[in-house]
């Protein structure tokens, strides 16, 4: 048996395919990246450097494999499978992999901080760092034009490169010109039985709290880890979009949540400003007009934000963020409801009803319900400051969807209302506002 050390990242992804496709027996134990779980003494006496990916063999005296390009030489040597035998062709898998370990895997990591993530927009980097990946996809593209696979036969240098190029859009880039690498990307994601269930099928893991669950493929680093090489990516389905609005509270939560929960999806900003989410276009998806909404694989639609993170947290169980057991996830959509009708949708028609900047998009606005709800938002405040004092988080002892729906609501009322706890002697919640402004997590969707 091989446990398996994991998030959800590229890294990580090479390892989740190369353990199904050598059909070994594994326990995949998800790291929580937002607490920094692979920094914790247990974790680093495994692999030292604190990242993932990391296996330990129990069939082999508990020997411990850290980096996902030694540990995919190691099961194939292992199993002797994914990589040839003899020097010539031992030596082209190994020329293949180090290909991503050293160019497609960094340049395509850089691509995606400064394009995505990166709080200011370089251009000259966002162009030196999409060249490259565009440049090494070319190489790539030469390669495959004369060869089914990169190596030979499908080979663990498939299998790492496939996990990041598969990506391509979350860095910017596109594989216009470039058939024969589109190709192989198609070709690698049917694979029967291995890469493809990955794909659509659940893949049971097991969190550090040790409950299990079923999370879909979705592969994806958080914000969080940018600063140092963990990078987001998209989720694998070609189809799924959210459709996001910059700055706009409700798609701030979902990007909170998946951030918390190291997920990217392919994003589509709408901009309200200009009204186009009362265009035809966007009406087509969301009768109601309102962001966020989610495209799923199949074509459905979810376009309320409870509803969106609901799908999220069957997809990506861990880290769990509304509820374990029953008992649990009903005191969790307890307290996050209570901070969406009492906090957040009273901050909002406060803001939307008083805020001049909001003229154009409620009509008529009518000032004295507006003040009205400022009012029952600090009202609710003030009861959150007494239920902080007793607590550390909204629902309980622990991070939830709860203390995302409230955050967002109350950096809402900071930016807009000129809201401040402390000054107003909820000192409580200016604490907790403090530490969770603190989490990676808080700077997603701002």
């Amino acid at each position: 048996m091989i446990d398996f050390y994991t998030a959800a990242t590229p890294n990580g992804h090479k390892i989740s395919i190369a353990l199904e496709e050598l059909e070994l027996p594994y326990n995949m134990k998800v790291l929580d990246l937002g607490s920094n779980e692979q920094k914790l003494d247990w974790y680093t006496a495994i692999n030292p450097n604190g990242r993932i990916p990391a296996i330990v063999d129990r069939a082999n005296g508990d020997f411990a494999v850290f980096e996902s390009g030694a540990i995919l030489i190691y099961l194939a040597e292992k199993t002797g499978r994914l990589m040839p035998s003899d020097p010539k062709g031992r030596s082209l898998v190994l020329q293949w992999l180090m290909f991503q370990m050293g160019g497609i895997g960094p340049m395509m990591g850089q691509a995606n901080v400064f394009f995505r993530y990166f709080p200011e927009k370089l251009q000259g980097a966002i162009d030196r760092y999409q060249g490259e990946v565009r440049r090494l996809f070319r190489v790539l593209d030469h390669r495959l034009a004369d060869n089914e696979y990169l190596a030979g036969d499908y080979s663990i240098a498939d299998i790492a490169n496939w996990a990041w190029v598969r990506t391509y859009r979350w860095s910017g880039v596109d594989t216009d010109g470039m058939p024969h690498l589109q190709r192989w990307i198609d070709q690698v994601r049917e694979r029967p039985r291995r890469a493809a269930r990955h794909r659509t099928a659940a893949v049971e893991c097991a969190g550090p709290c040790g409950q299990r669950g079923k999370s879909r493929a979705i592969c994806g680093r958080s914000a969080q880890n940018a600063g140092n090489g963990a990078i987001p990516i998209t989720a694998d389905g070609d189809r799924m979009k959210l459709y996001m609005a910059h700055r706009a509270p409700n798609p701030r939560r979902v990007a909170m949540f998946m951030a918390e929960k190291g997920l990217q999806i392919e994003e589509v900003m709408i901009d309200i400003g200009k009204g186009e989410h009362r265009g035809e276009a966007y009406l087509s998806r969301n009768p109601f007009g309102r962001v966020p909404a989610l495209e799923l694989d199949d074509g459905r639609y979810l376009c309320e934000t409870r509803a969106i993170c609901t799908y999220l947290e069957g997809l990506q169980p861990e880290p769990n963020l509304m509820g374990e057991d029953f008992a649990e996830r009903a005191f969790i959509e307890m307290a996050d409801r209570r901070m969406e009708l009492d906090l957040f949708m009273a901050a909002s028609n406060c803001i939307r009803h008083t805020h001049r900047g909001f003229a154009s998009l409620e009509q008529p606005q009518v000032p004295e319900f507006g003040a009205a709800q400022g009012e029952r938002f600090r009202s609710s405040a003030r009861w959150l400051d007494t239920v902080l004092g007793r607590q550390e988080y909204v629902a309980g002892q622990r991070f939830t969807i709860a203390d995302i729906t409230a955050f967002c609501a109350h950096e809402f009322a900071r930016g807009l209302m000129k809201f401040r706890a402390a000054e107003e002697g909820m000192h409580n919640l200016q604490a907790w506002r403090d530490r969770i402004a603190g989490r990676p997590s808080a700077t997603a969707g701002a």
